[in-house]
């Protein structure tokens, strides 16, 4: 994946991941389930998921979450009427990556209620949750590189991260819950959280 051109100051790192294993794992065992990357559109991950049989659905149109929450930081019903517009009807997979970190938990709680509308029972969200006190001021960009290494490139820490908990976050997704945690080296955790409708 090839860095913005306005982005001067990008780090990389390699990191292990302890849960991707477990959602490469579901779409090996599912071929032609439905995977949803709400994060930077990638043709690495998206040719990497597809190539174990996955329908994976990406927005590249330039009003993908990620271009909503640089703008703003916030979601309304107006912007996840966009996103599910390229969603299928039943998602099995639902990948976030560090989405997260820039949404109020107001606005992850209308993300999911509605993604609740679509997901089917026993379906995966994976998201990473910052635990660092500063982020970068936009999400990474993430390529799978295999089932449990990631590349992460991220710009220069320079705003508050939200630090939210694992319950809090539970509580505000409803049908959804922690099914496992896992922190990585860089100080980001982990969530897949299993829907239960």
């Amino acid at each position: 994946m090839s860095l913005p051109d306005y982005v001067a100051e990008y780090s990389t790192e390699e990191l292990t991941s302890g849960l991707l294993p477990v959602v490469c794992g579901l779409i090996r065992q599912e071929p032609g389930c439905n995977v949803v990357d709400l994060g930077t559109a990638s043709t690495e991950n998206c040719m990497r998921f597809s190539r174990n049989g996955a329908r994976v659905y990406l927005d590249t149109s330039g009003n993908s979450l990620r271009s909503k929450v640089l703008k703003r930081n916030e979601v309304d019903s107006s912007d996840i009427d966009d996103i599910l517009a390229y969603c299928p009807d039943a998602v099995d997979i639902l990948l976030f990556w560090d989405m997260l970190d820039y949404l109020s938990i107001e606005s992850i709680e209308l993300l999911m209620r509605r993604f609740g509308e679509v997901m089917r029972p026993g379906g995966l969200l994976y998201a990473m949750v910052s635990q660092q006190f500063r982020i970068a001021v936009e999400p990474a960009l993430i390529d799978v590189l295999d089932e449990g290494r990631l590349r992460f490139q991220t710009g220069p820490a320079e705003r508050e991260g939200p630090h939210y908990a694992p319950k809090q976050l539970e509580q505000r997704m409803p049908g959804f819950r922690i099914e496992k945690l896992y922190l990585m080296q860089n100080g980001v955790q982990e969530h897949l959280f299993l829907f239960e409708g």
